[in-house]
């Protein structure tokens, strides 16, 4: 078995540098005529709303109240509005909100289509921030969904738990294009087609013709 070391690769690699470079332009001028060309764009927005439990700004309000009380008060608030959050996300993930931002949309789309398009999560555990994100294949139909879920939302919560304050905190004011990653996408295919094209160089490497053998042969025993 022939010894591998990193400077033989290289040097194999420069003696081929010219179809290396080709491969991979090829590749990568596919990748990019692919991602402009051919793919079906994708664009995301995403906002948010935060939800507590209300006494937080009930307390906060109060003038009579110690420091040390509201203090007390609001951390426990904080806990309770933490345990609210992930059944205030569960709401927002029920179909009768995704039925209501149809009927917003002139049913223009199903529910199921618009709950398909959507992810609605909690930013982490230990949040109060629920993130909603729209996916579309424009700039504008993701912000206009995410925009009109959003204006639902603070009512749709307040629906289910009456004692639960929820406001939007982030309107979305632009979505980014999500699908396709046209430079990540176009410099992994570059990266693969020369890949691809050493893969042999590197098999024959280690494959020495019959003659040239013969010639080693007859330097050594001759």
């Amino acid at each position: 078995m022939n010894n591998i070391s990193l400077i033989s690769l290289l040097k194999l690699a420069v003696k081929h540098i010219f179809l290396l470079i080709f491969a991979g332009l090829v590749c990568a001028a596919a990748a990019f005529s692919y991602c402009n060309f051919i793919a079906q764009p994708k664009y995301s927005a995403t906002g948010s709303v935060i939800v507590t439990n209300g006494s937080i700004i009930n307390n906060n309000a109060s003038d009579t109240a110690s420091q040390t009380s509201s203090k007390n008060i609001s951390y426990t608030d904080i806990n309770a509005s933490l345990q609210l959050a992930d059944t205030i996300n569960d709401i927002l993930n029920t179909n009768d909100i995704y039925r209501l931002l149809s009927n917003e949309e002139q049913n223009r789309y199903s529910y199921s289509n618009l709950k398909g398009r959507s992810t609605v999560k909690r930013r982490s555990t230990d949040s109060l921030f629920i993130d909603v994100t729209f996916t579309a294949s424009t700039p504008e139909e993701a912000q206009r969904l995410a925009n009109r879920f959003l204006k639902l939302a603070p009512e749709y919560i307040a629906d289910y738990i009456p004692s639960a304050n929820a406001a939007v905190t982030t309107s979305p004011d632009k979505a980014v294009k999500t699908y396709p990653r046209t430079s990540f996408l176009t410099a992994a295919a570059a990266l693969i087609g020369v890949i691809i094209a050493f893969a042999p160089l590197y098999h024959q490497r280690g494959v020495q013709p019959p003659v040239l053998l013969d010639q080693q042969r007859g330097r050594y025993y001759g």
